[in-house]
């Protein structure tokens, strides 16, 4: 048995507003990341647009509050980046913030 769990906040879609993933459960299925410690992923394969930014956020979902656990560098061109979270709650969600002219996307 696998000692890592894949836990997908959002699916590889290309975005062109602001918004965020849903609550996301840590604790589904067989491994319980509740409490424990993670590494959330980002892999940006296209931006598109004049001065295009991206801006992620990883934020816990804590008795109807919003906290943020960690945050991404804001990318601005293809890249990927990984951050660590401790102390992860049982409900996760990413949020994004599309900023530029000429029509933003990200990939």
């Amino acid at each position: 048995m696998s000692l890592y769990r894949e836990i997908v906040l959002h699916a590889s879609a290309q975005e062109t507003v602001t918004g965020n993933s849903g609550k996301v459960e840590t604790i589904a299925g067989e491994r319980n990341i509740e409490g424990g410690r993670c590494r959330v992923f980002l892999d940006v394969t296209a931006g598109e647009g004049t001065n295009e930014t991206l801006n992620i956020t990883i934020n816990a979902l804590v008795n109807g509050q919003t906290y943020s656990l960690g945050t991404f560098t804001e990318a601005t061109a293809v890249t990927k980046e990984s951050i660590a979270l401790a102390d992860v709650p049982r409900d996760l969600q990413a949020n994004w913030v599309i900023g530029g002219t000429g029509s933003p996307k990200f990939t």
